[in-house]
């Protein structure tokens, strides 16, 4: 367990859309499962609304709500792996929130540094800032917005992006758990997202009040962890400017 010996003012907020998206995104694109065939003729089936991609979705092409559509699906042919309609209504308008709104409530909450989670993921954006800012992060996995569902995604779809930002980041990113666990949290905070969300710092007497503004306006936000000095991490081979913790919990 990673002990903090000091947090100065600043906090990390995840703004707008949750993580998973790229995943989600490399799932659609995957066609891994062909449009079954439903009849009108014969016994009636038991039917579930699914997301699913309207044609293929070439690697690296940005998915806009056009590419996507809720289709009937046989009940008995969905695995856990399917995003429903009845778990994830808002998936599509989610995935096609724009960030403006809540740039506006960050701006005006007096955030002191921000980014749009995009290509480099959650922790290589995360990583570029404390490199920049000559500090270190520490982050709580619980308190991370997740879509609802992608962990199950996780063994079998990860974009090929996924790898390379982890690759970059290297050791500055630490997770805790048990190896399993580790692994697909590393993945999820690897992920490339197609159009994420805001990470924003700003001081902690403003983020509950943030937070309240942006959830009472129709996005999912959380204050995810804090920012401490580099060397405020009591470690082995102590804490370097752009360290990246993430607590199981």
């Amino acid at each position: 367990m990673w002990k903090v010996k000091r947090m100065n003012t600043a906090r990390i907020i995840v703004l707008a859309i949750a993580l998973g998206a790229g995943g989600i995104a490399a799932y659609l694109a995957s066609g891994s499962d062909p449009a079954p065939v439903v009849s009108d003729s014969g016994p009636k089936l038991d039917t579930v609304d699914v997301l699913v991609a309207r044609s293929d979705i070439p690697i690296g092409r940005t998915v806009t709500p056009d590419d996507l559509q809720w289709q009937t699906w046989p009940a008995a042919t969905v695995s856990s792996s399917f995003i429903r309609r009845s778990d994830r209504g808002e998936a599509i308008a989610e995935m096609a929130r724009l960030n403006r709104d809540a740039a506006l409530v960050a701006r005006r909450a007096g955030a002191r540094a921000a980014t749009d989670v995009t290509g480099f993921g959650l922790a290589g954006h995360l990583h570029k800032m404390m490199v920049a800012s000559g500090a270190a992060a520490v982050l709580h996995w619980a308190d991370l917005p997740l879509l609802d569902g992608v962990t199950r995604l996780v063994p079998e779809f990860q974009p090929g992006g996924t790898g390379r930002n982890l690759g970059w980041v290297g050791d500055a990113l630490h997770v805790e758990g048990s190896a399993r666990e580790a692994g697909a949290r590393r993945a999820l905070l690897g992920d490339p997202q197609t159009s994420g969300g805001l990470l924003v710092s700003l001081p902690p007497a403003r983020a509950a009040a943030m937070v309240v503004e942006l959830v009472a306006s129709g996005h999912r936000a959380a204050v995810i962890g804090g920012v401490v000095e580099a060397g405020a991490l009591e470690a082995e081979g102590g804490a370097v400017a752009g360290s990246v913790r993430v607590l199981d919990g």
